[in-house]
């Protein structure tokens, strides 16, 4: 499900990791694949920092509240009580399992996106090759008027030269 989710995100935010863990240091580049973004918030830099559309090497606590503070939301503080992972109260209600459905929808979502996206390749490879062969034709051309300029100045540079080796009487000519 990771898989699916992080390839499906428009946007993967990665708060304060070094993402170095494989496979899930991997996980928010998925997303660049299928034309989603990557923001990275930590401390110190990674190395998918290349790959990020946003880099922001400041604390993760600091980068949060300014942003709330942009939305003009309030932080509320940590209660145990309402912690879904702590709370171990039976009629909390928090279903922790996957259902098969789920699954199916979220694949089937992920199937279209890739197929969508090796059909988008594709035809971009196919425009590039195109251009690439029309970028050739009209370098071959460059080429060849610019042999003939050369062709021009090795001449004039011969002739400039046989006319000094006859003015030469040392030299003797065997014909």
């Amino acid at each position: 499900m990771s898989d699916y989710h992080s390839s499906l995100a428009d946007l993967n935010i990665c708060l304060g990791t070094t993402l170095q863990i494989v496979p899930s240091g991997n996980l928010p580049l998925r997303g660049k694949k299928y034309g989603g973004k990557l923001v990275i918030v930590n401390l110190q830099p990674t190395k998918h920092d290349k790959k990020a559309d946003l880099i922001i090497n400041s604390y993760v606590d600091d980068v949060i509240s300014n942003v709330m503070k942009k939305l003009d939301l309030e932080i509320p503080e940590y209660s145990p009580h309402i912690d879904p992972t702590k709370n171990q109260l039976p009629d909390f209600g928090v279903e922790w399992n996957i259902s098969k459905n789920d699954i199916k929808e979220v694949k089937k979502r992920y199937d279209k996106i890739c197929k969508d996206c090796k059909k988008r390749k594709c035809e971009e490879n196919l425009l590039k090759s195109r251009k690439r062969a029309v970028k050739k034709w009209d370098v071959d051309e460059k080429v060849i008027k610019g042999d003939v300029i050369k062709n021009e100045l090795k001449q004039e540079t011969f002739t400039a030269q046989f006319v000094d080796l006859t003015e030469d009487s040392d030299d003797i000519f065997l014909e």
